[in-house]
């Protein structure tokens, strides 16, 4: 089957509330046209709780290191994550939560005959097994058709699970799996 993969930015494809921020709400909005463009399945990119302000520890030792702002921003996500949170800037500020939000646009995006696969970002420091928790949360909770798994994912038991066989993995490091 052919597929054409849309990726989105959520923080800069569409605003549903006018405040010039693009959000979960505004890319609901907007499934007729990727419809009409042909799309079969979006790619959003990481859309996991993460800290804008990148941070550093300074100090000697353990008990000496404090966190510090660097003064770069983490604008896409990519670093650190609260992998089972949706990312609240993401969300319309409306009457739902970021979640719920989510939810709706997976729902909608199913009713147009269109699949989700969400970007997950991992720093390589996740164990195996709380890799495939992660991603089995995401597929039981928002119904997500597949991921793609960025970072340094340890992809082993991921590709192994028998949860996870009827959903979509992308990652650039399979090589590792497969030999």
């Amino acid at each position: 089957k052919n597929r054409v993969i849309y990726q989105i930015y959520p923080r800069s494809v569409a605003d549903s509330n006018g405040d010039g921020i693009g959000d979960i709400k505004g890319i609901t909005q907007h499934l007729d046209y990727l419809k009409e463009l042909g799309v079969t399945a979006v790619e959003l990119l990481p859309v996991t709780e993460f800290d804008e302000v990148m941070m550093s520890s300074s100090g000697k030792g353990f008990h000496d290191a404090k966190s510090e702002p660097t003064g770069y921003i983490n604008y896409w996500g990519y670093g650190p994550s609260y992998l089972y949170a949706v990312k609240s800037a993401y969300a319309s500020h409306g009457e739902m939560s970021a979640e719920s939000e989510f939810k709706t646009l997976v729902k909608e995006l199913h009713r147009a005959g269109i699949e989700c696969i969400p970007e997950l970002y991992f720093t390589g420091k996740e164990l195996p097994g709380e890799i495939v928790s992660v991603l089995r949360y995401w597929v039981e909770e928002y119904h997500v058709d597949g991921f793609h798994l960025s970072g340094f994912p340890n992809l082993l038991l991921a590709a192994e699970d028998p949860f996870l066989k009827r959903t979509k993995l992308f990652a650039e490091n399979w090589n590792e799996v497969m030999d």
